[in-house]
Protein backbone atom coordinates (compact mmCIF):
# COMPACT_ATOMS: atom_id res chain seq x y z
CA UNK A 1 0.00 0.00 0.00
CA UNK A 2 1.36 3.60 -0.99
CA UNK A 3 1.77 5.44 2.20
CA UNK A 4 0.05 8.69 0.90
CA UNK A 5 -3.37 6.84 0.51
CA UNK A 6 -3.66 6.69 4.23
CA UNK A 7 -2.89 10.55 4.82
CA UNK A 8 -5.63 13.34 5.08
CA UNK A 9 -4.09 16.39 3.31
CA UNK A 10 -5.68 16.44 -0.23
CA UNK A 11 -2.49 18.54 -1.27
CA UNK A 12 0.19 15.47 -0.53
CA UNK A 13 1.36 13.59 -3.40
CA UNK A 14 3.53 11.47 -2.00
CA UNK A 15 7.11 10.11 -3.02
CA UNK A 16 8.62 9.55 -6.56
CA UNK A 17 7.98 6.30 -5.61
CA UNK A 18 4.52 6.44 -4.80
CA UNK A 19 3.38 8.48 -7.65
CA UNK A 20 5.83 5.55 -9.66
CA UNK A 21 3.10 3.25 -8.02
CA UNK A 22 0.13 5.05 -8.51
CA UNK A 23 1.06 5.33 -12.43
CA UNK A 24 1.77 1.58 -12.38
CA UNK A 25 -1.86 1.10 -11.16
CA UNK A 26 -3.51 3.03 -13.46
CA UNK A 27 -2.03 1.79 -16.62
CA UNK A 28 -2.75 -2.00 -14.95
CA UNK A 29 -6.57 -0.92 -14.19
CA UNK A 30 -6.28 0.72 -17.80
CA UNK A 31 -5.77 -2.30 -19.44
CA UNK A 32 -8.04 -4.48 -16.85
CA UNK A 33 -10.96 -2.27 -18.41
CA UNK A 34 -9.91 -2.87 -21.98
CA UNK A 35 -10.03 -6.61 -21.60
CA UNK A 36 -13.72 -6.25 -19.75
CA UNK A 37 -14.42 -4.45 -22.02
CA UNK A 38 -13.54 -6.98 -25.30
CA UNK A 39 -15.15 -9.69 -22.93
CA UNK A 40 -18.53 -7.71 -22.77
CA UNK A 41 -18.27 -7.28 -26.34
CA UNK A 42 -17.78 -11.29 -27.09
CA UNK A 43 -20.27 -12.39 -24.48
CA UNK A 44 -23.09 -10.03 -26.03
CA UNK A 45 -22.27 -11.08 -29.51
CA UNK A 46 -22.27 -15.18 -27.80
CA UNK A 47 -25.59 -14.30 -26.24
CA UNK A 48 -27.27 -13.35 -29.26
CA UNK A 49 -25.12 -15.87 -31.76
CA UNK A 50 -27.22 -18.74 -29.34
CA UNK A 51 -30.45 -17.57 -28.41
CA UNK A 52 -29.74 -17.00 -24.70
CA UNK A 53 -32.37 -15.04 -22.57
CA UNK A 54 -31.52 -11.82 -20.77
CA UNK A 55 -34.66 -12.53 -18.67
CA UNK A 56 -35.74 -16.11 -16.53
CA UNK A 57 -38.86 -17.03 -15.10
CA UNK A 58 -38.18 -18.99 -11.46
CA UNK A 59 -40.38 -20.95 -10.14
CA UNK A 60 -42.45 -18.16 -7.95
CA UNK A 61 -43.33 -16.48 -11.21
CA UNK A 62 -40.96 -13.70 -10.92
CA UNK A 63 -38.44 -12.59 -14.05
CA UNK A 64 -34.68 -12.35 -13.03
CA UNK A 65 -32.93 -10.11 -15.19
CA UNK A 66 -29.49 -11.04 -16.58
CA UNK A 67 -27.14 -9.18 -14.29
CA UNK A 68 -24.24 -8.61 -17.08
CA UNK A 69 -21.64 -7.50 -14.41
CA UNK A 70 -21.30 -10.44 -12.90
CA UNK A 71 -21.68 -12.91 -15.88
CA UNK A 72 -18.50 -10.99 -17.64
CA UNK A 73 -16.61 -11.42 -14.30
CA UNK A 74 -17.51 -15.16 -13.59
CA UNK A 75 -16.88 -15.18 -17.13
CA UNK A 76 -13.34 -14.22 -17.10
CA UNK A 77 -12.53 -15.97 -14.22
CA UNK A 78 -13.01 -18.92 -16.44
CA UNK A 79 -12.63 -20.62 -19.49
CA UNK A 80 -16.46 -21.15 -20.49
CA UNK A 81 -19.58 -18.63 -20.70
CA UNK A 82 -21.32 -17.88 -17.47
CA UNK A 83 -24.74 -16.61 -17.06
CA UNK A 84 -25.59 -14.96 -13.75
CA UNK A 85 -29.27 -13.68 -13.29
CA UNK A 86 -30.06 -11.37 -10.37
CA UNK A 87 -32.79 -13.49 -8.07
CA UNK A 88 -35.70 -12.40 -6.11
CA UNK A 89 -36.09 -12.18 -2.53
CA UNK A 90 -37.95 -15.85 -2.02
CA UNK A 91 -35.34 -17.43 -4.52
CA UNK A 92 -32.69 -15.86 -2.17
CA UNK A 93 -34.63 -17.35 0.65
CA UNK A 94 -34.46 -20.59 -1.25
CA UNK A 95 -31.01 -20.92 -1.59
CA UNK A 96 -30.35 -19.30 2.70
CA UNK A 97 -31.91 -22.66 3.10
CA UNK A 98 -30.18 -25.03 1.18
CA UNK A 99 -26.85 -23.56 2.48
CA UNK A 100 -27.69 -24.06 6.29
CA UNK A 101 -30.02 -27.49 4.98
CA UNK A 102 -25.93 -28.42 4.11
CA UNK A 103 -25.06 -27.16 7.80
CA UNK A 104 -27.55 -29.04 8.99
CA UNK A 105 -27.10 -31.86 7.93
CA UNK A 106 -23.08 -31.67 8.94
CA UNK A 107 -24.45 -31.57 12.14
CA UNK A 108 -26.01 -34.88 12.12
CA UNK A 109 -30.03 -33.78 10.81
CA UNK A 110 -31.14 -36.39 8.67
CA UNK A 111 -32.00 -35.42 4.82
CA UNK A 112 -35.11 -35.52 5.57
CA UNK A 113 -35.37 -32.71 8.16
CA UNK A 114 -33.12 -30.82 6.24
CA UNK A 115 -36.50 -28.51 5.25
CA UNK A 116 -37.60 -27.70 8.64
CA UNK A 117 -38.17 -24.53 9.91
CA UNK A 118 -40.37 -22.45 11.70
CA UNK A 119 -41.71 -21.02 8.97
CA UNK A 120 -42.87 -24.29 7.11
CA UNK A 121 -44.23 -25.63 11.03
CA UNK A 122 -48.49 -26.49 10.48
CA UNK A 123 -50.48 -27.41 13.38
CA UNK A 124 -54.06 -25.67 12.39
CA UNK A 125 -55.19 -23.35 14.76
CA UNK A 126 -52.34 -24.35 17.45
CA UNK A 127 -49.72 -21.83 17.08
CA UNK A 128 -48.17 -22.28 20.76
CA UNK A 129 -45.97 -25.15 20.35
CA UNK A 130 -44.02 -22.95 17.79
CA UNK A 131 -44.28 -20.07 19.89
CA UNK A 132 -42.46 -21.54 22.68
CA UNK A 133 -40.21 -23.05 20.54
CA UNK A 134 -39.17 -20.06 18.85
CA UNK A 135 -38.82 -18.10 22.10
CA UNK A 136 -36.33 -20.83 23.64
CA UNK A 137 -34.08 -20.40 19.78
CA UNK A 138 -34.05 -17.10 20.58
CA UNK A 139 -32.66 -17.43 24.05
CA UNK A 140 -31.48 -20.71 24.13
CA UNK A 141 -31.02 -21.55 27.95
CA UNK A 142 -31.80 -24.83 30.07
CA UNK A 143 -34.35 -27.41 28.61
CA UNK A 144 -36.80 -27.34 26.02
CA UNK A 145 -38.84 -30.69 26.26
CA UNK A 146 -40.89 -31.84 23.59
CA UNK A 147 -43.51 -35.24 24.28
CA UNK A 148 -46.41 -36.64 22.01
CA UNK A 149 -47.02 -39.19 19.84
CA UNK A 150 -45.45 -40.08 16.21
CA UNK A 151 -46.16 -37.57 13.52
CA UNK A 152 -47.00 -34.76 15.61
CA UNK A 153 -44.05 -32.37 14.18
CA UNK A 154 -41.59 -32.48 17.71
CA UNK A 155 -38.65 -33.26 15.77
CA UNK A 156 -39.81 -30.43 13.35
CA UNK A 157 -39.62 -28.47 16.22
CA UNK A 158 -36.15 -28.98 17.33
CA UNK A 159 -34.37 -28.91 14.21
CA UNK A 160 -36.00 -25.78 13.60
CA UNK A 161 -34.89 -24.62 17.63
CA UNK A 162 -31.16 -25.48 15.33
CA UNK A 163 -31.75 -23.37 12.34
CA UNK A 164 -33.12 -20.01 14.14
CA UNK A 165 -30.01 -20.28 17.18
CA UNK A 166 -27.33 -21.18 13.80
CA UNK A 167 -25.66 -23.49 16.49
CA UNK A 168 -25.74 -27.56 17.95
CA UNK A 169 -25.79 -30.95 17.04
CA UNK A 170 -28.34 -33.46 16.14
CA UNK A 171 -28.60 -37.52 17.13
CA UNK A 172 -30.86 -40.15 18.74
CA UNK A 173 -30.84 -42.20 20.95
CA UNK A 174 -30.12 -45.31 18.76
CA UNK A 175 -27.34 -43.44 16.92
CA UNK A 176 -25.56 -42.06 19.99
CA UNK A 177 -25.78 -45.99 21.44
CA UNK A 178 -24.13 -46.94 18.06
CA UNK A 179 -21.66 -44.54 18.47
CA UNK A 180 -20.89 -46.03 21.74
CA UNK A 181 -20.83 -49.12 21.31
CA UNK A 182 -18.56 -48.94 18.10
CA UNK A 183 -16.11 -46.86 21.05
CA UNK A 184 -15.53 -49.92 23.23
CA UNK A 185 -14.87 -51.97 19.80
CA UNK A 186 -12.67 -48.98 19.09
CA UNK A 187 -10.74 -47.06 21.08
CA UNK A 188 -10.15 -44.97 17.91
CA UNK A 189 -13.50 -43.52 17.87
CA UNK A 190 -15.01 -40.69 18.17
CA UNK A 191 -15.97 -40.52 22.04
CA UNK A 192 -19.65 -39.21 21.06
CA UNK A 193 -20.84 -39.21 25.18
CA UNK A 194 -18.07 -36.39 25.75
CA UNK A 195 -18.87 -34.50 22.20
CA UNK A 196 -22.68 -34.38 22.99
CA UNK A 197 -22.20 -33.67 26.19
CA UNK A 198 -20.00 -30.63 25.56
CA UNK A 199 -22.32 -29.44 22.30
CA UNK A 200 -23.24 -25.83 22.57
CA UNK A 201 -26.53 -27.30 21.44
CA UNK A 202 -27.95 -30.51 21.76
CA UNK A 203 -31.08 -32.00 20.41
CA UNK A 204 -31.47 -35.27 21.47
CA UNK A 205 -33.95 -37.32 19.45
CA UNK A 206 -36.15 -40.51 20.23
CA UNK A 207 -35.55 -40.80 23.96
CA UNK A 208 -37.79 -44.11 24.47
CA UNK A 209 -38.30 -45.49 27.94
CA UNK A 210 -38.92 -49.31 29.00
CA UNK A 211 -37.77 -51.94 30.64
CA UNK A 212 -34.55 -53.99 28.91
CA UNK A 213 -32.70 -50.59 28.64
CA UNK A 214 -30.84 -50.26 31.11
CA UNK A 215 -27.38 -49.14 29.67
CA UNK A 216 -28.79 -46.78 27.07
CA UNK A 217 -30.61 -45.03 29.77
CA UNK A 218 -27.52 -44.77 31.85
CA UNK A 219 -25.91 -43.21 29.32
CA UNK A 220 -28.60 -40.74 27.86
CA UNK A 221 -29.37 -39.43 31.69
CA UNK A 222 -25.78 -39.24 32.05
CA UNK A 223 -25.48 -36.76 29.20
CA UNK A 224 -28.39 -34.78 30.62
CA UNK A 225 -27.07 -34.55 34.05
CA UNK A 226 -23.60 -33.23 32.80
CA UNK A 227 -25.71 -30.78 30.38
CA UNK A 228 -27.69 -29.44 33.46
CA UNK A 229 -24.47 -29.26 35.70
CA UNK A 230 -22.91 -27.54 32.98
CA UNK A 231 -25.85 -25.08 31.99
CA UNK A 232 -25.63 -26.09 28.21
CA UNK A 233 -28.75 -25.81 26.32
CA UNK A 234 -30.60 -29.14 25.54
CA UNK A 235 -33.53 -30.26 23.26
CA UNK A 236 -34.90 -33.19 24.55
CA UNK A 237 -37.52 -35.13 22.31
CA UNK A 238 -39.92 -38.50 23.41
CA UNK A 239 -43.13 -40.41 22.22
CA UNK A 240 -43.74 -40.63 25.97
CA UNK A 241 -46.02 -38.83 28.06
CA UNK A 242 -45.07 -36.66 30.17
CA UNK A 243 -45.69 -38.60 32.75
CA UNK A 244 -43.97 -41.53 31.57
CA UNK A 245 -40.83 -39.00 30.73
CA UNK A 246 -41.26 -38.21 34.50
CA UNK A 247 -40.89 -41.92 35.79
CA UNK A 248 -38.15 -42.45 33.02
CA UNK A 249 -35.87 -39.16 34.17
CA UNK A 250 -36.37 -40.23 38.30
CA UNK A 251 -37.35 -38.48 40.80
CA UNK A 252 -33.85 -37.30 41.23
CA UNK A 253 -32.85 -35.79 37.87
CA UNK A 254 -36.66 -34.85 37.24
CA UNK A 255 -36.81 -32.42 40.18
CA UNK A 256 -33.08 -30.88 38.92
CA UNK A 257 -34.91 -30.51 35.57
CA UNK A 258 -37.57 -28.56 37.18
CA UNK A 259 -35.32 -25.95 37.98
CA UNK A 260 -34.06 -25.49 34.05
CA UNK A 261 -36.99 -26.58 31.64
CA UNK A 262 -38.34 -23.40 30.04
CA UNK A 263 -41.09 -25.00 28.51
CA UNK A 264 -42.37 -28.90 28.29
CA UNK A 265 -44.59 -29.15 25.19
CA UNK A 266 -46.80 -31.82 25.06
CA UNK A 267 -48.16 -32.06 21.25
CA UNK A 268 -51.13 -33.73 20.34
CA UNK A 269 -53.49 -34.78 17.41
CA UNK A 270 -53.15 -36.98 14.88
CA UNK A 271 -49.90 -37.94 12.64
CA UNK A 272 -49.28 -35.20 10.17
CA UNK A 273 -46.92 -37.23 7.90
CA UNK A 274 -49.44 -38.51 5.22
CA UNK A 275 -49.56 -34.95 4.00
CA UNK A 276 -45.43 -34.85 4.07
CA UNK A 277 -45.56 -37.97 1.43
CA UNK A 278 -46.05 -35.96 -2.09
CA UNK A 279 -43.10 -34.01 -0.56
CA UNK A 280 -40.81 -36.86 0.52
CA UNK A 281 -40.89 -37.99 -2.81
CA UNK A 282 -40.88 -34.79 -4.99
CA UNK A 283 -37.54 -33.40 -3.08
Amino acid sequence: ECPHMENENPDFTGSEYCQETIALCLAMFERMRQKTAGVRERFTAWMKENWKPYHLLCRHGERHALDLDRSVHETMRGMDYVLVYASCPMCRADQAMVAEGAWLKGRGVPESMLHCGFANFRRGDNDEPRRLAEAFAARPKGFLILLGGVGLGKTHLAVSVMRAAKRGRYTTVAKLMEGVSLRYEQKTAPDLVAMYGQATLLVLDEIIGGAGRADEARTVLGIIEDRFDNKLPTVLVSNMTKEEFKSWLGPRLEDRLKTCSQWVITLSGTSQRDGARDQYFND
